[in-house]
């Protein structure tokens, strides 16, 4: 996930590599209420969803900072 943050809104980007599960989808509702629930009004959030395969290039995708949690894909 890429971060940023301007005049009252909240940018997350979550990018993904290879095809976005219902869990996942599942995950960046957490991760967004977690989020907004730090700040108070005006503030506003944004989300961004971006499948990005490798060997494509992250950087060209990076907000004002990155924040990462890796999740892996249970095997079998």
């Amino acid at each position: 996930m890429s971060c940023g943050w301007r005049g009252g809104r909240i940018q997350l980007r979550f990018i993904f590599d290879g095809p976005i599960a219902e869990d996942d989808e599942e995950d960046m509702r957490i991760v967004t209420a977690e989020v907004i629930a730090d700040f108070p009004e005006p503030w506003r959030i944004e989300e961004e969803i971006i499948r990005l395969d490798f060997p494509e290039d992250l950087r060209a995708h990076c907000l004002e900072t990155w924040a990462y949690r890796r999740k892996e894909k249970p095997l079998g």
